[in-house]
């Protein structure tokens, strides 16, 4: 089975839950962990063994197949729109926007 490598945006509590389950299937490769707070994507990808940790969410472009964007609601549209702009598939948490 190849492998399906996923990326989180933001390092914040929830990223720890979406982590726990993205652990678990097999097949799924946490491939990065990007927040602007570098020292927090660190911590993140030590504490489950994420392979990369970078400081700009457009880093995982064309290097992982999906995104989990994790950041505040008021980031949501800044972060998603190049990566989906990229090809990657990105999984966004709700709200999808703070306005229409």
């Amino acid at each position: 089975m190849s492998q399906f490598r996923v990326g989180l945006v933001g390092a914040g509590y929830i990223a720890d839950i979406h982590a726990e389950v993205l652990r678990k299937p097999p097949g799924v490769d946490m491939a990065m962990v990007a927040d602007p707070v570098l020292a927090k994507a660190e911590a993140l990808a030590r504490t489950w063994g994420i392979g990369q940790s970078v400081d700009d969410a457009s880093a995982l472009i064309g290097k992982v197949d999906t995104a989990h964007v994790l950041v505040p609601p008021g980031l949501h549209r800044q972060v998603a729109e190049p990566l989906l702009r990229a090809g990657v598939h990105v999984l966004l948490e709700k709200p999808m926007a703070e306005t229409p």
